[in-house]
């Protein structure tokens, strides 16, 4: 099982990193629930699925089954103190649930409380998705001057990291 796991999760991995985001989707929950149900031992490859199951959702922009998705999972990663799973895509996804339904300060809140626990030493995926979460914020509050600050202050940190050499990476912060 572990083997068909993995198999699919990267398989749907690959697909999101191209940006076929509902084929990723297809690949992804087969993954997860192989890892939840045949596997022990696999909390890095289960939340590594639900990760990019959440980012795929986002971009589909099916924002209620993500609210439902990350409650579901941020809660469980709470009770057993997984760091990664609420880090990981919480400052990003997380906040974008709490700006749809208009919480603008429960987002800001969030965002902090996900990425509270993490290393603040170097620029990581988990700062890159503080980033995100924190300019879909300040635009949301309709404020550029914060946005625009931001920018200018994490680029630095965002072009020292090896994150834009991820074409995903590289597309989103273009645009």
């Amino acid at each position: 099982p572990h083997a068909l796991g993995m198999a699919s999760l990267s398989a749907g991995a690959a697909e999101f990193l191209i940006g076929r985001y509902d084929p990723a989707l297809g690949l992804l929950n087969p993954a997860e629930a192989i890892f939840r149900e045949r596997c022990t031992g696999v909390i890095w490859e289960l939340d590594t699925a639900r990760i990019f199951c959440l980012w795929s959702l986002f971009y589909l922009g099916r924002l209620a089954e993500l609210g439902i998705r990350c409650h579901d999972i941020f809660h469980e990663a709470r009770e057993r103190g997984d760091r990664y799973m609420v880090a990981t895509p919480g400052p990003f996804v997380g906040t974008v649930v709490r700006l749809a339904e208009d919480d603008v300060p429960g987002a800001r809140r969030f965002a902090r409380e996900a990425l509270g626990q993490w290393s603040h030493q170097g620029f990581h995926i988990q700062h890159l998705n503080f980033y995100y979460g924190s300019l879909y914020i300040d635009s949301y509050a309709g404020d550029a001057a914060a946005a625009w600050r931001r920018i200018t202050e994490t680029e630095p940190l965002l072009q020292s990291s090896l994150l834009l050499r991820i074409q995903q990476v590289e597309a989103d912060v273009i645009q």
